[in-house]
C-alpha cells in the first residue's frame, strides 16, 4: 500500500451560524452529565465550519481515483454532534452506490489517523480494498476546554490521504508505531535514524509537544494551531515527496505517543 495522493484546506473564519444557538442545548446537555458547562466565550471564538465543510473542501477539485474504502479520522468533535460524515463523502463520491465501506476513526484522540493507516494497510493486505481515501478533520469551534487542547488558537483544517498500490505513489508506510512516553518514542526515533535509508535525504515531521533537537536531519513542526492535523498538513506539503518521513505526534495529557515510517517505493525497494 501506498500514499498515491496528499492534499490539505484550511478554512478562513466564517459568520457564526443561527442554527449554532439550536445545537447550544444539546451541548449543554452533553456537557452537563459531566457537570460541566458551556463556554459561551471559547465558543464564540470559533470559526464555525463543520466536518462536512472541510470534506467539501478537500473534494473541491477532482480525485485522481475514487476508492472504495472511506475512513474519516478526527480527535476532536464535529461542530454538528451526531452528523455521519463518512457516508457524506461516499455520497459526494459514488452516489448511490453500495460497494463502499465507511469507517469512523473518533475517541481516540491524536491516534486516529495513525490507526486510521493501520485499517487501510490492513484491508490492502487482505485484498479486500486496494485502495482507501483517509480524511482527517479538525473542526476548531468547541463548546468547552480540553486538556491538552489550546482550544482559543484552532484553525478550520483537514488533510485528505488516497492510499493504493499503483505505481507513482509518493510514500510508502512501513510501520506505525506507539510509544508509552515521550522518551521512549524520542528514543524509537533517533534509532531509526541511526540507520541511514542509502542515498535517500531523510524528513521528520514533529507534533508540537515534541520540541526535540539534534536529530542531524532536515524537520518540520506541526503548526501550533493544529491539534491532529498538523502533521499530517506537512506531510501533505512536504515536495518533493522522495524522503524517507518519521511522522512523530504526541499529546502528554492523553499519554498519546505514535510515529508512522514512510519511505519513498524506491528508497523501500532498497
Amino acid at each position: 500500500m501506498q500514499i498515491v495522493h496528499a492534499r490539505h484546506v484550511r478554512l478562513p473564519a466564517r459568520p457564526r451560524p443561527d442554527w449554532l444557538g439550536v445545537n447550544q442545548s444539546l451541548y449543554q446537555d452533553l456537557l452537563g452529565r459531566h457537570g460541566r458547562q458551556v463556554d459561551e466565550t471559547l465558543l464564540a471564538r470559533g470559526s464555525f465550519h463543520t466536518h462536512q465543510d472541510l470534506a467539501d473542501a478537500l473534494l473541491a477539485e477532482t480525485l485522481p481515483s475514487r476508492p472504495q474504502l472511506i475512513l474519516v479520522a478526527q480527535a476532536l468533535p464535529d461542530l454538528l454532534p451526531f452528523t455521519a460524515v463518512a457516508p457524506y463523502i461516499d455520497h459526494l463520491l459514488h452516489g448511490n452506490g453500495t460497494q463502499t465501506l465507511c469507517l469512523g476513526v473518533s475517541q481516540t484522540g491524536i491516534a486516529a489517523p495513525f490507526f486510521a493507516l493501520r485499517i487501510a494497510a490492513a484491508y490492502a493486505g487482505q485484498s479486500r480494498y486496494r485502495e482507501a481515501a483517509i480524511f482527517i478533520l479538525e473542526q476548531a469551534t468547541l463548546p468547552a476546554s480540553r486538556p491538552g487542547v489550546d482550544a482559543g488558537n484552532l484553525a478550520d483544517t483537514g488533510v485528505l490521504l488516497l492510499t493504493g498500490s499503483g505505481g507513482g505513489g509518493r510514500h510508502l508506510p512501513l510501520s506505525v508505531r506507539c510509544a508509552p512516553d515521550a522518551a521512549t518514542l524520542e528514543s524509537l526515533v533517533r534509532e531509526i535514524l541511526a540507520q541511514p535509508p542509502g542515498d535517500a535525504p531523510e524528513h521528520v515531521i514533529l507534533g508540537h509537544a515534541l520540541p526535540w533537537e539534534g536529530l542531524g536531519v532536515p524537520v518540520t513542526r506541526a503548526r501550533p494551531d493544529q491539534y491532529t492535523t498538523g502533521v499530517w498538513s506537512a506531510l501533505a506539503a512536504l515536495d518533493p515527496p522522495v524522503h524517507r518521513v518519521l511522522v512523530a505526534d504526541a499529546d502528554p495529557g492523553s499519554g498519546d505517543y505514535h510515529l508512522a515510517v514512510l519511505a519513498s517505493p524506491a528508497t523501500a525497494a532498497h
